[in-house]
């Protein structure tokens, strides 16, 4: 059976995506652990130097300015942009995919089909001209993340919110850091993704 070379090179991107984020988590731990004995180096210079708590008090600022970096910040901006890599690679591909195999669906003159853009579009050429279904699941998931990357791309990483509704916007309702409803930004089906796999910070209501 031949090689499909075209799904071969798909397998090795997704695979080698992986691997950088394999490579990301083992940079973000060392960085931690020069920074851990950098701190220490620190504070034990400021203990045999018997200088006074201000040198402390700065050593302390210091380095928490740099933890927040490595921990919430840097990963924050290398989470969202691979999420937009992601999704926009998975995207072309499946529209790749259709075009390679020439999939074309018949539409009459009186029709009136909406096809859609992007991943919609290819996932009805598939289905209609192929009958290649996408599983239900999966599909949800890529759903998800292109609402993950449409807010990151339109909105950042912070999520607005007021304790006053705006019918006019998407909202949900939390009660996390008080006993005051406060009203976030965001669609449901968006807030209940984010929530099942950790990517909200609720003490400033921020992805991570």
């Amino acid at each position: 059976m031949p090689i499909d070379l075209e799904e071969y090179f798909i397998f090795y991107e997704l695979d080698q995506m992986s691997r950088y984020l394999d490579m990301v988590e083992r940079s973000i731990t060392q960085e931690f652990e020069e920074l851990e004995k950098e701190y220490e180096e620190d504070m034990e210079r400021g203990i045999d130097g018997d200088v006074d708590d201000d040198y402390t008090d700065a050593m302390i600022d210091k380095h928490q300015d740099k933890y927040m970096e490595i921990g919430r910040d840097f990963p924050r901006l290398i989470f969202g942009s691979f999420i937009i890599a992601w999704y926009a690679f998975v995207e072309q591909k499946m529209l790749d995919i259709c075009e390679s195999r020439k999939l074309r669906i018949s539409i009459s003159a009186k029709e009136n089909v909406n096809l859609g853009k992007g991943i919609s579009k290819a996932k009805k050429f598939l289905f209609e001209s192929a009958n290649c279904k996408i599983d239900d699941k999966h599909w949800q998931d890529l759903v998800n993340i292109q609402r993950l990357r449409n807010f990151i791309v339109h909105r950042g990483y912070q999520l607005t919110s007021s304790y006053i509704v705006e019918p006019e916007k998407p909202f949900v309702v939390c009660e996390a850091n008080t006993q005051i409803p406060t009203y976030l930004h965001i669609e449901e089906s968006l807030y209940r993704y984010l929530k099942k796999h950790s990517m909200i910070y609720e003490a400033s209501w921020a992805l991570i």
